[in-house]
């Protein structure tokens, strides 16, 4: 003897409470994801930085703390890889083409570390040339956390995302403000280009910090608001200051 059919209305109420479900899932999944990739993301700025203080000079005593670090940024790619292997269990839900694309791109930028590590260790490659290879591999990795964003469904999350990617884009783009001032102090000149992309730096850096304020939820904004008033200026002694203003120019570039 057969069951009576379940009527129309419970069987699409049914479907609409699983969707509803699994959206929730996703969505756990996505936020564990982007919380993994922004741990690796720190520790990559941390290598990136201290590779740059490798390659400048004392190599010898800095290699065991930048060996460290690297140990460090490969626990959370491992974590990060885990992550990854839950969400590639489902590919159901919102279009994923892009945020799939955007892993692909960055898994494969992260395959390629090792071999960009043999080189700083080697002293084969320039502070310029190491900075850029970690800064695309970071910038793969924030697009990934961007098209999470826009994958969410709940727009609450959505808006949370949208805060900390452009929190975390200000934050590299500082590590990337950094790193334009250990070019200049190393070498000893700051030459008209440096001194242009340091200016972009800095008008990004703001613009990335003010559509954070506009997405981040009261908490978020009060725990941001110490580091954002203490300015880009904070921390660099005047003779630093001075340092970064061209003295002499000689051939195209400014020497200190």
């Amino acid at each position: 003897m057969h069951g009576r059919k379940m009527p129309a209305t419970l069987r699409f109420m049914l479907a609409a409470r699983r969707s509803e479900l699994l959206g929730l899932e996703d969505l756990t999944t996505t936020c564990e994801l982007v919380t993994r990739l922004s741990r690796l993301i720190h520790a990559l700025q941390k290598e990136r930085g201290y590779s740059n203080v490798y390659l400048s000079g004392g190599a010898s005593k800095h290699a065991a703390q930048l060996d460290s670090l690297s140990l460090e940024a490969d626990a959370l790619h491992l974590q990060v890889s885990q992550a990854l292997e839950k969400i590639e269990q489902d590919a159901s839900g919102a279009d994923k083409t892009r945020l799939f694309t955007r892993i692909a791109y960055a898994l494969h930028a992260l395959d390629d570390l090792p071999r960009l590590r043999r080189r700083v260790r080697d002293h084969d490659i320039g502070m310029q040339a190491a900075t850029h290879a970690m800064t695309r591999l970071i910038g793969g990795l924030l697009a990934v956390i961007f098209e999470a964003a826009d994958t969410a469904s709940n727009p609450e999350v959505t808006r949370s995302l949208v805060a900390l990617f452009n929190f975390m884009q200000g934050k590299e783009l500082a590590g990337q403000e950094r790193a334009l001032g250990v070019h200049g102090f190393a070498s000893g000149c700051f030459s008209e280009q440096m001194l242009v992309q340091w200016e972009q730096v800095l008008d990004h850096q703001a613009r990335c910090f003010e559509t954070f304020s506009r997405c981040a939820g009261p908490a978020a904004r009060a725990l941001a608001r110490p580091e954002q008033q203490r300015g880009p200026d904070a921390g660099v002694s005047p003779a630093g200051r001075r340092a970064t203003r061209p003295c002499r120019r000689a051939g195209g570039r400014f020497t200190l």
